[in-house]
């Protein structure tokens, strides 16, 4: 899929940009496992699917790897900026979506 594609499908009332937080901060725990990839994504998609509540978010975190890995983080972050009106950034994810 493009990244517009996949922008303009997770625009539908996202409900709050809370998920978008709880999503960074599995990110951010993956990352501090200091293992593999591999491993940390598993960690990242697990905890994704068990702590996110709004289906649409989780939707976007499924459909994320369908997007060139150059747009991936992009995709997300001009989403939530667009959604909800506001600047959000997320180091954590940049960081392995540059990775995978």
């Amino acid at each position: 899929l493009q990244a517009q594609q996949i922008y303009q499908g997770s625009t539908k009332m996202m409900g709050s940009s809370l998920d978008f937080d709880i999503l960074c901060g599995v990110f951010t725990e993956g990352l501090e496992l200091n293992t593999s990839p591999d491993v940390a994504g598993q960690y990242i998609g697990d905890n994704a699917r068990l702590r996110l509540k709004t289906p649409e978010v989780l939707g976007m975190f499924d459909a994320i790897n369908q997007v060139d890995p150059a747009d991936r983080y992009n995709v997300v972050q001009s989403t939530v900026e667009v959604e909800f009106n506001k600047s959000w950034d997320c180091p954590a994810m940049k960081y392995y979506l540059g990775l995978t």
